[in-house]
């Protein structure tokens, strides 16, 4: 039977998802490092670029 879930905090999934992005190390590294599925990775990492488009808002749009 597998343990309890952890809960992961948006920080520390903030961190796993940029350090993704860097590619400055393999999935598999991440993986081990931050003791998080790979598969979980990329999820946190897609919802980063996805949500990062939000943060700019429409193009054009005056200030």
């Amino acid at each position: 039977m597998p343990g309890q879930r952890k809960i992961r905090s948006g920080s520390s999934k903030a961190k796993v998802a940029i350090a993704a992005l860097r590619e400055q190390e393999t999935l598999a590294q991440l993986s081990s490092r931050f003791t998080v599925h790979s598969t979980q990775i990329n999820v946190w990492k897609r919802q980063l670029l996805d949500g990062a488009v939000s943060l700019f808002g429409a193009v054009g749009r005056p200030r």
